[in-house]
């Protein structure tokens, strides 16, 4: 199948198979999990979860600051700032950034709530001059499929040779933090780890095993699991490579561990009904995206 996605127009990303078009960036085999304090949610009645705080409609629909301190207050858990605190190097002083839209149009108030208790944890700096485009259409039910196509764009300033935490309110892909992170490693900057306040429920079973059980996210693409795509796809790899550079402007290489999960699950799941993969979930890509950009 010639695999050909609707492309939005950006005055700042050309639409090519170039590397320096990318909107996202390699990951090291280093990179640290993505902490998290607390599930989404919660099969246990009264479990401790985000999404059942009383103030969480407040904190993340209505841009209620004081509603996001006390979800925070209530959910956060010591021993993520001790993980963040293993990368924190205090005579760089790191800045924290949130993918945050501007105060006209944004609703969610709890990721600059939760980067504000992260810099004030360590005596850091939030940096607000990094901003999310709205470039896509993307409401809060989308799913996974409409998440890989519809990528959150940034603009703003970077500060060369600095270090940066990315944090967020939840963790779903990791495809906005990917984008983030690409954004401000490509024009100079560096991310020395992630934490979000929650894990959406389709990542919390990726939460690291042992200690750290239920604490960390792996968000960067595994060798093994790039291996196991390769594999799985075979000849059709490099088709949907290419649809995805030329589409989304960042290649399998650039996913996240959860996005590529995602997809394998669906080669599976193909393969289980008999169907030729790239027809049917290629088909699956040009309907999200036709959405995306509509």
């Amino acid at each position: 199948m010639n695999l050909s996605l609707p492309i939005a127009p950006s005055p700042d990303v050309s639409c090519c198979s170039d590397d320096s078009a990318l909107i996202r960036t390699d990951w090291k085999p280093t990179f640290p999990l993505c902490w998290f304090h607390t599930p989404w949610s919660s099969s246990r009645a009264g479990g401790r979860c985000l999404s059942r705080h009383p103030d969480f409609v407040a904190a993340k629909q209505e841009r209620n600051l004081q509603a996001a301190e006390r979800v925070i207050s209530d959910l956060y858990t010591d021993r993520i700032f001790d993980l963040i605190e293993n990368h924190v190097c205090y005579d760089d002083r790191p800045l924290v950034v949130a993918p945050i839209k501007t105060p006209e149009i944004n609703k969610n108030a709890l990721s600059l709530a939760y980067a504000y208790a992260v810099a004030s944890t360590f005596g850091l700096y939030v940096d607000r001059s990094i901003i999310s485009k709205v470039t896509y259409r993307r409401d809060r039910k989308a799913n996974n499929i409409d998440r890989l196509v519809a990528p959150t764009l940034f603009e703003g300033e970077v500060q060369s040779n600095k270090n940066y935490i990315i944090v967020d309110d939840v963790l779903t892909t990791g495809g906005t933090i990917a984008t983030l992170k690409g954004y401000i490693e490509q024009n100079g900057g560096r991310v020395i780890c992630t934490t979000t306040l929650a894990a959406g429920h389709g990542v919390a079973p990726l939460a690291h095993s042992g200690e750290m059980r239920q604490f960390g996210v792996k968000i960067a693409l595994s060798e093994a699991t790039f291996d196991g795509l390769k594999e799985k796809l075979g000849k059709q790899f490099d088709e949907l490579d290419d649809a995805f550079r030329k589409g989304f402007h960042y290649g399998l290489q650039h996913l996240t561990e959860p996005e590529a999960q995602y997809i394998l699950g669906q080669i599976s799941y193909c393969k289980r009904r008999g169907e030729d993969f790239m027809d049917s979930f290629g088909k699956r890509l040009v309907q999200a995206r036709t959405r995306a950009v509509a």
